[in-house]
């Protein structure tokens, strides 16, 4: 069934169990590793269940957890594909690129966590920000960003490796993205 219980976390493994696995939806692919998590279930998230069944839980099972760690409430938040990293000695291209046309390695020192915001006339503009915690579809911004600002997301591809400032875009909507024109 899809019956939510709540409990605290007690004990996490120090390495993963297995290798990575890996599941292909359409043309992406997503790694996942899967730590031993062991959670003590709170008896009031199934007293209910005490008396109807001999043994609601049996040893060994196990079960899909949200696991929350930290939250946050009324902060400035976008989703995370709209945050990218820029070189902050270049600001014309998105990488460098070695001489095999490679894109060459920076350190983590030399790279800016950055947001692209629309302008009013369409065209692009690097907005330097600090994050803090994020969830599988958002990221807190903390420094960087003002409410009501608008912010480009789209595929991977584009926002971190091909877009740059005083680039020229256009709105659309979510389900037009992957379209092909006509």
């Amino acid at each position: 069934t899809d019956r939510k219980f709540k409990g605290l976390v007690t004990q996490i493994a120090s390495s993963n169990n297995g290798a990575s696995v890996q599941s292909a939806l359409a043309n992406t692919s997503t790694d996942v590793t899967n730590y031993k998590v062991y959670v003590r279930l709170l008896p009031e998230s199934y007293s209910d269940l005490i008396g109807k069944t001999s043994y609601p839980f049996r040893p060994g099972m196990s079960a899909s957890a949200d696991i929350q760690t930290k939250t946050h409430t009324t902060v400035l938040s976008v989703p995370i594909n709209a945050v990218t990293t820029r070189d902050r000695n270049d600001t014309t291209k998105a990488m460098k690129k070695n001489a095999d046309g490679v894109a060459a390695a920076s350190s983590a020192d030399d790279l800016d966590v950055v947001v692209f915001l629309l302008n009013k006339d369409g065209s692009v503009s690097k907005a330097k920000v600090k994050t803090s915690i994020q969830d599988i579809n958002y990221i807190e911004i903390t420094t960087g960003l003002k409410e009501n600002d608008e912010v480009i997301t789209g595929p991977y591809d584009i926002v971190s490796k091909t877009l740059k400032e005083k680039d020229k875009v256009k709105v659309v909507d979510k389900k037009e993205l992957f379209t092909q024109q006509k």
